[in-house]
């Protein structure tokens, strides 16, 4: 009885097969098994003897097998890898390489303190990572040259509650294949019905736009460590990603997207850094041939390179300056509540 209730409540674990063995392999694997069991039992001289070569010649054909399905293997992956970065394609492209190499890094490895000192302990490191991002996250702001900026606001951006119009264009631009924050809920499944997702997240999005309160679990994300180049055992080779709830990203799409529609409006033309569509790989051609008639002609030539507004460009401070007048307190909200672990 409790093995007939095991059956059927767990069943069976099922077998883990590697990718690259094919059907007629794993059909040499099972013989080979079953002439070993064959071998182990009582038999005479003679027949353990043809057994033995039996079993032999399987094991050879096993290993012959494996090994040509291995490198077809290998040969499919490195073609879809050519193929990916023929059309730009770098997650397949990195996936494929990852695939290959299979390299892969031990994250419970001795951390260094800010002295140098070596920390086994995972309390210790938890206390460290603590220290590290906390620093990173609090830097002081540059903030001299906020008080030079005219501070010309941008007026006119709509501050009405978010439309479903805008809530379905936010949940269609989701992208997949992303791990989903601490609600452990990704895009795909807000995707998988967007007008059932709309019946329960507009009213819930309006609430918040309204109250101006927002939940604080949209604002708690997970940070997950990526190894850079160097010394891993320092905190300053590794990247950290946060992951954020997914209804947070759908809300700051809606943000993100007054704003961006109403800057746009007032940029010039020849800003092509950040900007949808355009790049900066035009104007830095024609300062490049600018430079090279210069040179030819043997004339003078003065060049402006304003760098320092750019570099100050993020911040809050820089925040309340431009969008001042536009929903303030999401803004600040997102920004002064958000936490991670």
């Amino acid at each position: 009885m409790v093995h007939q209730s095991a059956e059927e409540a767990l069943g069976y674990r099922e077998e883990k097969r590697k990718d690259w063995i094919t059907d007629r392999t794993w059909n040499l694997i099972k013989q080979r098994k079953d002439k070993k069991g064959e071998l182990n039992k009582d038999k005479s001289v003679t027949e353990r003897n043809q057994l033995i070569q039996e079993y032999n010649q399987l094991n050879k054909e096993v290993r012959n097998s494996a090994r040509h399905d291995k490198r077809k293997w290998a040969e499919s992956v490195a073609e879809r890898a050519e193929e990916a970065a023929a059309i730009n394609n770098m997650k397949e492209l990195y996936k494929s390489t990852k695939t290959l190499t299979r390299k892969g890094h031990a994250t419970d490895r001795p951390l260094k303190s800010k002295n140098g000192e070596l920390l086994t302990s995972a309390e210790e490191q938890v206390k460290r990572w603590h220290e590290y991002y906390e620093e990173l996250m609090n830097c002081d702001q540059n903030n001299d040259i906020i008080d030079e900026v005219t501070r010309n606001y941008i007026v006119g951006i709509d501050t009405s509650e978010p439309t479903r119009d805008e809530l379905k264009e936010a949940v269609k631009n989701m992208r997949n294949n992303k791990s989903p924050g601490i609600d452990d809920i990704p895009s795909e499944l807000w995707k998988a019905d967007v007008e059932k997702t709309l019946d329960l997240i507009l009213p819930l999005i309006k609430d918040v736009w309204v109250q101006e309160v927002l939940p604080t679990e949209w604002n708690n994300g997970i940070i997950i460590k990526i190894p850079k180049k160097g010394d891993l055992k320092d905190c300053c080779n590794w990247r950290g990603v946060t992951l954020l709830c997914s209804i947070n990203k759908i809300l700051a799409f809606v943000i993100h997207q007054r704003i961006h529609r109403k800057v746009e409006e007032q940029l010039r033309k020849e800003q092509a850094g950040f900007r949808k569509g355009k790049s900066c790989v035009d104007q830095i051609a024609t300062a490049r041939i600018i430079i090279e008639q210069t040179l030819e002609m043997n004339s003078k030539l003065i060049m402006c390179v304003t760098s320092e507004l750019c570099n100050s460009i993020v911040g809050r401070k820089r925040l309340e300056v431009f969008f001042s007048d536009f929903v303030p307190f999401l803004i600040e909200f997102i920004w002064d509540e958000s936490a991670i672990r």
